[in-house]
């Protein structure tokens, strides 16, 4: 765990504060805790690069394709699917 070290004040509405008090009770910690964890939860992992992400998106259409699926007709299925037609 990191050691504070910025001092911050913000102002919460009633509702956000009882829901903030609540997590911390269900995790055991203090409310700053809690709002640690919802921060880094929420933020997220850092974004990827682009070419990370294609070569993931590589490797997820290399695994597909070895199991044999057939890109065109998913492809066709999807398309009905977002028209609300019969595939």
């Amino acid at each position: 765990m990191t050691t504070p070290n910025i001092k911050a004040a913000y102002s919460l509405d009633d509702e956000t504060a009882r829901a903030l008090a609540r997590l911390a009770r269900r995790w055991n910690v203090s409310e700053s805790e809690a709002l640690r964890r919802a921060i880094c939860a929420a933020a997220g992992p850092e974004p990827k690069s682009p070419s990370e992400r294609m070569a993931a998106l590589k490797k997820l259409q290399d695994s597909l394709k070895e199991r044999g699926v057939d890109f065109d007709q998913w492809q066709r299925e999807a398309w009905a699917i977002r028209h609300g037609v019969d595939p």
